[in-house]
């Protein structure tokens, strides 16, 4: 995650709790900036996550009791999730939402005292949602439902059109459109389309950003075109399909889709154009061993 950059700073805990000590930081960073030459600053903030626990007064912005109660999702001796649970935890998770939204307020408020805002171009988006037992799950990880895809992408900064699209994008798109905006050719092979001008077409397949491992044997992939939707597994070879306009939460499957099912299985099929890192170095020919192909 450092690669490439100038100044770094992770905490041990990876940052859960930290919003505040986090724009602290940047904004020091900040002090000892003239600005005078472009800025890349990547801001990340890990409290919308498990334990939730916002620190005052947002932990009783709704709901009473606040963290006097519990924090994390308890189970029974059979490991199945107390449904009555559900409202506390969301409320707790709301909380910390607000927090964050409050310390990136304070970040841009920085940037506002700065002059930087004419000049400067915000990109707000998320690398996950949280499910809340819609699905059976909670938290992130185990499935690809949209309470864990669909997660909010804002562009704000000069000539920034003001409007909300509901074009389906992915995070993919992100890099094209920071290259388009700042007059940068866009390599032929980046995946992802520049969201300014015209932007993609709505009828665009999206797939999944990640393939998702369940105990290291069950594996995902999902596409969205419109309001259709398909999730596949190679295990077993199952798959799903929904309809996003009269089933938002995913509660009905649909007709299977032969159409969206192939580009489900181009986008598993097609071969990763980034540098695997050591340890998926290790995974990818852990695998390969295993099927013989590699010693």
């Amino acid at each position: 995650m450092a690669k490439g950059f100038d100044t770094f700073s992770l905490p041990e805990n990876e940052g859960h709790g930290r919003a505040a000590e986090t724009v602290l930081e940047a904004v020091e960073w900040m002090e000892s900036e003239n600005f005078e030459e472009p800025f890349l600053m990547v801001f990340h903030v890990f409290d919308p996550h498990l334990p939730y626990e916002p620190p005052p007064p947002y932990d009783t912005f709704y709901c009473d009791e606040g963290l006097a109660d519990h924090t994390e999702w308890r189970a029974d001796e059979t490991g199945a999730w107390y449904p009555q649970q559900r409202q506390h935890m969301i409320d707790l998770y709301n909380g910390e939402i607000r927090w964050t939204d409050s310390q990136i307020g304070t970040l841009l408020a920085e940037l506002r005292r700065r002059g930087l805002e004419d000049r400067t171009l915000v990109i707000l988006t998320a690398d996950h949602g949280e499910e809340f037992l819609e699905h059976g799950h909670w938290g992130h990880g185990p499935n690809l439902y949209q309470q864990s895809l669909h997660v909010p992408l804002i562009f704000s900064g000069p000539e920034i059109e003001s409007r909300v699209d509901s074009t389906i994008v992915g995070q993919y798109d992100i890099l094209p459109t920071v290259l388009d905006y700042c007059g940068i050719d866009v390599p032929d092979y980046i995946e992802g389309v520049s969201l300014l001008a015209d932007g993609p077409s709505p009828e665009r397949p999206v797939p999944s950003s990640a393939v998702i491992r369940r105990n290291d044997d069950t594996v995902f992939a999902s596409v969205r075109q419109l309001n259709m939707k398909a999730i596949w597994s190679p295990v077993g070879d199952s798959s799903e399909f929904y309809d996003l306009g009269s089933d938002p939460l995913e509660q009905d499957p649909a007709p299977t889709d032969s159409m969206l099912l192939e580009e489900v299985l181009l986008y598993w099929a097609s071969p990763c154009i980034c540098e695997p890192t050591e340890l998926e170095r290790e995974r990818i020919q852990a695998r390969l061993r295993g099927l013989g192909y590699i010693d």
